[in-house]
C-alpha cells in the first residue's frame, strides 16, 4: 500500500513539473510574440518616417531647383 502511494505521490509531482512547464512555456511564447508585435511596429513606423522625412527632402530639392531656375532668369532678364 505505501509503495502504491508513493508511486501515485510521484506522478502526481511530475504532472504538476510538467504543468507548471508547459505554463512557463505558454508564457514564454506569450512575451516572445508581444517583443516580435513590438518590433515590427517599431520597424513599420520608422519606415512611415522615413518615406515622410524623404518626401520632404525631395519638396525642398525641388524647392531649391526652382529658386535656382528664377534667380538664374532674373540674370538673364537683367
Amino acid at each position: 500500500m505505501q509503495k502504491e502511494e508513493a508511486e501515485l505521490r510521484k506522478l502526481e509531482k511530475q504532472q504538476e513539473l510538467e504543468e507548471k512547464r508547459r505554463k512557463q512555456q505558454e508564457l514564454r511564447d506569450v512575451y516572445a510574440q508581444s517583443i516580435q508585435m513590438k518590433r515590427a511596429n517599431e520597424a513599420r513606423e520608422l519606415q512611415e518616417q522615413m518615406a515622410f522625412d524623404r518626401k520632404i527632402l525631395e519638396q525642398l530639392l525641388e524647392q531649391s531647383k526652382i529658386e535656382v531656375i528664377e534667380e538664374a532668369q532674373k540674370k538673364v532678364c537683367l
